[in-house]
């Protein structure tokens, strides 16, 4: 599998647990380049919920001491904590 298909494989992920467990039907994130933070699609709380997905989906611990809002501005950049802490395809 290459890097890219890894890649598409979290932010796929990512972009189907946000859309079915946090963002209404009717209001759905529509790509993984689209912001998150300033569109207020994601709150404090979606985002320890998102934490939790993350950890579970990907088998990874996340420091949330480490964690800057900025990460969490579109779903190629918490792809990127995905991957930066070990997750990802096979993890």
């Amino acid at each position: 599998m290459t890097a890219e298909e890894s890649t598409l494989t979290v932010e796929g992920k990512l972009l189907e647990f946000i859309n079915s467990t946090l963002r209404p039907a009717s209001d759905p994130v529509p790509d993984a380049s689209a912001s998150l933070l300033k569109a207020r699609m994601l709150d404090s709380m979606a985002i320890l919920e998102l934490i939790v997905f993350m950890e579970e989906a990907f088998g990874i611990q996340i420091d949330g001491s480490t964690l800057e809002r900025e990460q969490f501005e579109t779903v190629g950049s918490i792809a990127q904590v995905v991957r930066a802490a070990g997750g990802g395809d096979g993890a």
